[in-house]
């Protein structure tokens, strides 16, 4: 049965394990980049706001004869927030935080740990920048349920299976489609001889 009245979400998280390590911290930026920006669209169909996140990192648990880090950072958002221009905004910076050069990272993650359905605003603290956010968030909305899912995305961004940072998790080909149109038909018949 649908509950009608469906609970909302406690947390979301954006994560996958990389096909191969990484160990660049430029290549990890646009993986965590896409990761926050997939969480604010996430926030933003569930009506909901960010409260706090957290952003970590994990090298392969599996191989123990390299060394081992596995960081994360929470960190509590000064304003609650929807948009990915903010999510990304801090989710480098806890990326530039944990990096050690020398380990192999195997995945990474963003996790939205509290969240809201109500804005409230401290009238002491600016958040001009986030009511300027805010406006790109339909564009965002817009661009995501079309065919061409990703069209739009911002600079920091990667598309996660270019410059090599293929996911082990991900499967599906660019240009997937569930529309009968798309489908290739092959016609085999078998020969009698």
């Amino acid at each position: 049965p649908v509950d009608p009245k469906a609970k909302p979400k406690k947390s979301i998280r954006t994560s996958r394990s990389f096909a191969k390590t990484v160990n660049n911290i430029d290549k990890l930026k646009q993986t965590v980049s896409s990761y926050a920006a997939i969480s604010a669209q996430n926030l933003r169909n569930e009506k909901a706001f960010a409260l706090q996140m957290k952003v970590f990192l994990k090298t392969n648990r599996f191989k123990l004869n390299q060394p081992q880090y596995n960081p994360e950072r929470i960190i509590k958002l000064p304003l609650p927030a929807n948009s990915g221009a903010t999510l990304i905004k801090y989710a480098l910076q806890a990326v530039e935080d944990m990096y050690l050069e020398g380990f192999e990272f195997k995945s990474a993650g963003v996790e939205i740990t509290k969240i809201t359905d109500k804005v409230q605003t401290c009238v002491f603290m600016p958040y001009e920048d986030e009511v300027k956010r805010s406006k790109a968030n339909p564009v965002e909305d817009f661009n995501s349920h079309g065919f061409d899912r990703k069209a739009l995305h911002y600079a920091v961004e990667d598309y996660l299976h270019r410059d090599g940072i293929d996911l082990k998790t991900s499967v599906t080909p660019l240009n997937a489609t569930t529309q009968f149109k798309h489908f290739v038909r092959i016609n085999c018949r078998k020969e009698v001889v």
